[in-house]
């Protein structure tokens, strides 16, 4: 009996536990989160705009400092006479141009403007006091006053016909007087007998090319006595191209044509370059009278004509000159 009642109390217990639902576990709220606010986007920058070119409109500071530069960066190219790369003129109180003549020299050309020669020289940047046919002197600040006569006589820029070889076989010299620009400097010495005569060639093709003989003579001697610092053209004498004779340093005085051999020999100079080929026909016959003439004067026989490759270490007076020089050292008189 009391089995059963034990077996019946087991049943109903766990009759109870069947009807009775099982526990849930339940998970607490979750929080509520504050909104995030949404990422602003990030500005995309707006082409730039490539600007049209318009008109630069200069300030009254920048367009004097524009033109200042371009008196600055062109003052060399003022003492030309070339405008300013910019196209706006200078200061018309300062571009008065002076161009040189035959005969002009720096305190001349600063007298006639009433300038100083040292404002004229720094005005052109200049670094002596040589001025050269043709050559633009910018004057500073000044109009020109009239024209001063002066009592010499100006070289003249051209050679007058009668100065050509003579053809009864005697030889006409044009002067110094009548072509040099500059006047012989104090560094010289004296000449002495003379026993031989050196011949030379100046070379210089190109810039042959590009001026006459009269020109090319006074370049030789500016280039002689600036650059050498020579008291004048090396040569004695000077025959052009077309063959005229120029005297050039007095034959009373050594030349500076043949190193060693300056004292007691005459130079005389061909114009042209004569490596290849000989002096044209006027220029021979003008030598050749030449020298015949000075041998006749100072009793010299053929064989001391020389070229200058003769004495000295070059090329001068070229390889074809040379040769008829060679012929020319073996006549009989």
């Amino acid at each position: 009996m009391r089995h059963l009642f034990f077996s019946l109390a087991l049943l109903l217990s766990l009759n109870a536990l069947a009807a009775k639902p099982r526990d849930v576990i339940e998970l607490p709220p979750e929080k509520p989160t504050k909104p995030q606010p949404a990422p602003a986007p990030i500005p995309v920058p707006a082409p730039i705009a490539q600007p049209q070119a318009p008109d630069i409109v200069l300030s009254p500071a920048n367009e004097e400092i524009a033109r200042i530069t371009d008196i600055d960066l062109g003052a060399s190219d003022l003492a030309l006479g070339i405008p300013p790369a910019s196209g706006r003129p200078a200061n018309p109180a300062q571009e008065t141009v002076h161009v040189v003549k035959p005969g002009d020299t720096l305190s001349e050309i600063a007298a006639n403007y009433r300038v100083s020669s040292q404002a004229l020289m720094a005005a052109n940047q200049m670094k002596s006091s040589v001025v050269v046919i043709g050559q633009k002197l910018r004057i500073p600040g000044r109009t020109p006053a009239a024209p001063a006569t002066s009592p010499r006589a100006k070289p003249s820029s051209t050679v007058s016909p009668e100065a050509a070889p003579a053809a009864n076989g005697k030889i006409t010299v044009v002067p110094r007087s009548k072509w040099a620009l500059l006047p012989i400097k104090g560094n010289i010495d004296a000449m002495g007998r003379v026993n031989k005569i050196t011949v030379h060639h100046t070379s210089e093709g190109a810039a042959l090319k590009t001026m006459s003989d009269l020109e090319f003579i006074r370049a030789v001697e500016q280039y002689h006595r600036d650059n050498k610092k020579w008291a004048c053209i090396a040569y004695h004498y000077v025959i052009g191209r077309d063959g005229t004779v120029y005297e050039g340093r007095p034959a009373r005085f050594q030349g500076a044509h043949a190193h060693s051999h300056n004292p007691n020999n005459l130079g005389i100079a061909m114009m042209g370059d004569f490596e290849k080929v000989l002096p044209n026909p006027k220029q021979l016959q003008s030598l050749d009278r030449l020298l015949g003439a000075l041998r006749a004067k100072y009793n010299l026989p053929p064989r001391m004509v020389y070229g200058h490759r003769h004495l000295c270490q070059t090329e001068c007076p070229g390889t074809a000159l040379k040769a008829w020089l060679d012929r020319y050292r073996l006549r009989s008189k």
